[in-house]
């Protein structure tokens, strides 16, 4: 048994660290949308990302939203206002920049 969570935390970290690889990274307190995340495993494709694109989506509120984008699930802007709690502008404007970096690659030129 473990003492402390902290120790748990390190040991479970410490193993899924030795299954990373060149596309599989393993990362301790991530800065998240709700706070620290103890551990963040994040899978890149073979598709790079640019310095502007990583500045992006280094800030919560646009990873929030392309976390809320996955696997092309179809979603409303009501939805990610929602989700979001943006205003209806402040969201657009979110959504465009993404379309813009090239992160979000469905067009929603009608509502823009």
């Amino acid at each position: 048994m473990f003492t402390k969570e902290i120790d748990m935390q390190e040991l479970f970290f410490q193993k899924l660290k030795s299954k990373s690889s060149d596309s599989l990274f393993i990362l301790k307190e991530f800065n998240g949308r709700f706070g620290n995340v103890d551990i963040v495993k994040i899978k890149i494709s073979n598709r790079k990302i640019n310095t502007y694109q990583a500045q992006l989506l280094s800030q919560p509120r646009f990873a929030y939203t392309v976390s809320l984008l996955h696997k092309n699930s179809p979603r409303t802007l009501e939805y990610l206002i929602l989700k979001t709690k943006n205003c209806k502008s402040s969201q657009l404007a979110l959504l465009k920049l993404l379309i813009e970096a090239n992160i979000v690659v469905m067009t929603i030129t009608d509502i823009i």
